[in-house]
């Protein structure tokens, strides 16, 4: 799918694409030409420091507790490894519940932030409502790592996992069908602890940036012994 995937975006002028699983290598320049950046999904130093080698304008890093397709490393200090070496737009993905964690990940570093589970528990997300509802009544213990959906490891509901066919069992290595075939999976990161219900997307937003001006309100305090 690559060709025709690419040339797709190329033709209805998309502004920033997120590569994953695999080298960006054969997409920057393409994609440069059509006045597209690109950021990297990376779990690894290893990773980050390839892709920025290829090119790419941003990094978002993969951590421990992402939903779905997952890093492995620890968000603190895979943030503060990379800024060692690279100043540029950095994403810190995994785990982020609300929006104290949002300005956490900004004095760690990172200029942006991905909030998945969060967003899948809303009325206008794609997810049915058993999926929506298992998010609510579900919390970080009921997370489990699985490579049944793509081959690699993915966070995924453990309801899920024990209600769906054990015919289609954990692999070894990514798959593009395999992941393609299994786009229902109920996938989840460590921040469904945070669901506590369904919502609008109006509705998150705002008690995510309302979180925020508290945080940073207690955070002043705090600096200034106020």
């Amino acid at each position: 799918r690559l060709s025709a995937d690419l040339e797709c975006l190329q033709n209805r002028g998309v502004e920033l694409v997120i590569t994953s699983v695999g080298s960006p290598d054969a997409v920057v320049g393409p994609l440069h030409d059509a006045g597209a950046q690109v950021y990297a999904d990376v779990a690894s130093l290893e990773h980050a420091r390839r892709a920025l080698a290829v090119g790419v304008d941003g990094l978002v890093l993969l951590t421990a507790g992402a939903g779905g397709q997952t890093g492995w490393a620890n968000p603190f200090a895979f943030t503060r490894a990379v800024r060692e070496f690279y100043p540029g737009p950095l994403v810190l993905a995994g785990g982020i519940t609300d929006g104290r964690s949002i300005l956490a990940a900004e004095a760690l570093g990172a200029d942006l932030v991905y909030l998945g589970t969060r967003f899948i528990a809303t009325r206008e997300s794609l997810a049915e409502d058993a999926y929506r509802q298992a998010l609510v009544t579900s919390s970080l213990d009921d997370v489990r790592l699985s490579t049944r959906v793509g081959g690699i490891p993915a966070s995924l509901l453990a309801c899920w996992l024990e209600q769906t066919d054990e015919s289609g069992g954990d692999a070894d290595g990514f798959d593009q069908n395999r992941l393609l075939s299994n786009r229902t999976a109920w996938s989840a990161g460590h921040s469904v602890s945070a669901v506590s219900a369904v919502t609008s997307v109006a509705e998150l937003v705002a008690t995510l940036a309302d979180q925020y001006a508290e945080a940073r309100d207690d955070l002043r305090r705090l600096v200034t012994n106020e």
